[in-house]
């Protein structure tokens, strides 16, 4: 029989509850990845306990983003050692979801990284900061309580559409707050670094179109493959942990003492606590002579000094080369963040970079539908 709808007011102590809880998960997980090994990236509090002063089911939520996904046997077992159940996706795709108690914790797993870990954050944050969204939330929540006391599917769906919506300006209030400072805060760890470095992906494209586009839950740092030591050297200094990716996916902390080549290593994860954004993804370019080439089909080249371009006072990877790069992602055809990327950037792109893509793109993929809008 389901247990009837109950919410209780906030309650000071759910946070604590939490970190208790995390740490159960973080030893069940095996640790932190760039610490231990283990495949742990993220254990966030969310939902309405996380919210202070907003009344909630006293049922902690908690989201774990994880690499590789989905969890590896062992850690389901050690997970059920530790009191959860198994439930399988539960109606959500590309989840791992357990319980704990009729309704103690639920834990929400995804692959590091994934855009709901980003909804569940955003959202938590929106609902802390904006009093007038809370106080619209909860009165919804206590009208279904009221309406669905035993029905905990209907008081669901009853909150989709104000929770869709909610969303929607959680998204436009997270970019207006956090404007470009990610990015000025990763400029001021690098000052002193005497190597050229740049700015790529949707960062990149946001500081040259002049306007934050979205939620970024990573930051991509572009250096010439020659300057790799001093740039992790001095990642290194400002107190990163590095992790060399390799492989499929597989990681192993950086050796100084070792020279990261192509094909074998094309990038470095770099963390550190206090980062304004969840991953530094340290991103090395090749070159041969005085010409940039596309490692994904070397014939593709630029000369060097167009690589890099300067937009709000940081450098930034040619949007051509971005275009490129977001034109085709694990052998798939554009995400639709990326597609949104083309259509906000395409208008601006000089005649000289459109001509660009284009033969980039023929050379490379002659069928993708992005060739229609660059003729």
């Amino acid at each position: 029989m389901t247990e009837p709808i109950e919410l209780l007011e906030y309650d000071p102590s759910w946070p604590a509850r939490f970190e208790a809880e995390r740490t159960r998960l973080l030893e069940a997980l095996g640790g932190w990845a760039w610490e231990t090994g283990g495949v742990a990236y993220l254990i966030e509090h969310i939902g309405s306990t996380s919210v202070p002063g907003l009344a909630a089911k006293p049922c902690i939520d908690i989201t774990a983003g994880v690499h590789p996904f989905p969890l590896e046997e062992r850690y389901i077992r050690a997970l059920e050692g530790l009191g959860y159940e198994y439930k399988g996706e539960n109606n959500i795709p590309a989840r791992q979801y357990f319980r704990r108690g009729p309704h103690q914790v639920h834990l929400h797993v995804f692959q590091a990284g994934a855009d709901p870990i980003a909804d569940f954050s955003v959202f938590r944050d929106y609902l802390r900061a904006n009093p007038a969204a809370r106080a619209r939330y909860q009165a919804l929540k206590y009208e279904l309580a009221g309406k669905y006391r035993d029905d905990r599917i209907a008081y669901t769906y009853g909150k989709a559409s104000l929770v869709h919506e909610l969303l929607q300006e959680a998204y436009t209030w997270h970019v207006r707050q956090t404007g470009f400072g990610p990015v000025e805060w990763l400029a001021r760890e690098l000052e002193g670094l005497e190597v050229p470095w740049w700015v790529a992906s949707g960062w990149g494209l946001d500081l040259w179109t002049g306007e934050p586009s979205r939620y970024h839950h990573d930051l991509d740092l572009t250096v010439w493959r020659k300057d790799q030591r001093e740039i992790l050297l001095h990642l290194r200094e400002q107190g990163f942990n590095l992790q060399v990716v390799y492989g499929q996916g597989q990681y192993r902390p950086w050796d100084e003492n070792e020279w990261l080549s192509y094909p074998e290593v094309t990038q470095v994860h770099a963390r550190r606590a206090d980062m304004p954004f969840d991953l530094l993804d340290v991103m090395f370019s090749e070159h041969h002579e005085q010409n940039w080439w596309y490692r994904r089909k070397p014939e593709i080249t630029m000369p060097m000094e167009e690589v890099i371009l300067e937009a709000q006072g940081i450098r930034v990877m040619n949007p051509a080369i971005t275009l490129l790069f977001k034109s085709r992602t694990s052998g798939k055809d554009p995400r639709p963040k990326d597609q949104a990327d083309f259509e906000r950037v395409l208008p601006l792109l000089s005649a000289e970079q459109r001509a660009w893509v284009r033969r980039a793109l023929e050379i490379w993929m002659p069928e993708h539908p992005w060739l229609l809008s660059l003729e």
